[in-house]
């Protein structure tokens, strides 16, 4: 009972209830674009999920997006349900992209919507911090969201997305935090 850990900048002794602890849940949001990698979301829930259960309160909550639809189908053919739309005016701290394909690919072109580049570029404005998971950047990219900033792309998809941004130049690291954006290949 003598000791102490530390919560975000609180000190509490250990076994302590999530009711003593006074500072909301910070809230991840996902958007999941068709052929997402359902790996890459398990991954960072899962991630989430653990933190939470270690420090024995709820720091962290999710919401997962999508641009018109409840349901996404994953690159695996799994179809995951969602928690909002893009216009459901649902609040985040932080959000990702999360997205995998063949950027050239039309199809994965196609469900990059101008609503969904909107709806990024309103939230940056906001001062919600973005980041993207896979080719995700590449959606940021559409957006208009990451000139002058340091990122990755999963090194498959960066040959493409130089192409279509010639102006842009990924990192070769698995992944990279700048000016509040993070990006994970």
């Amino acid at each position: 009972w003598l000791e102490q850990r530390n919560v975000g900048s609180i000190m509490v002794p250990p076994h302590t209830t999530p009711s003593i602890i006074a500072r909301p849940a910070y809230r991840i949001g996902f958007v999941l674009v068709p052929g997402f990698a359902l790996f890459d979301l398990a991954c960072a829930l899962e991630s989430l999920r653990e933190a939470n259960r270690a420090l024995g309160w709820t720091a962290y909550q999710w919401v997962t997006f999508a641009d018109k639809t409840t349901r996404v189908r994953a690159g695996n053919g799994v179809e995951v349900p969602v928690d909002a739309t893009i216009d459901s005016g649902t609040r985040v701290d932080r959000l990702f992209v999360c997205a995998d394909g063949e950027l050239g690919d039309f199809e994965f072109s196609r469900s990059v919507s101008a609503g969904l580049c909107r709806w990024l570029q309103r939230l940056d404005r906001a001062g919600v911090r973005l980041g993207a998971i896979g080719a995700g950047t590449y959606v940021l990219a559409r957006a208009n969201l990451i000139r002058g900033r340091r990122f990755t792309i999963h090194w498959e998809s960066a040959p493409a997305l130089v192409e279509q941004f010639p102006g842009l130049s990924p990192t070769r690291s698995v992944f990279e935090i700048d000016q509040g954006l993070c990006t994970y290949s």
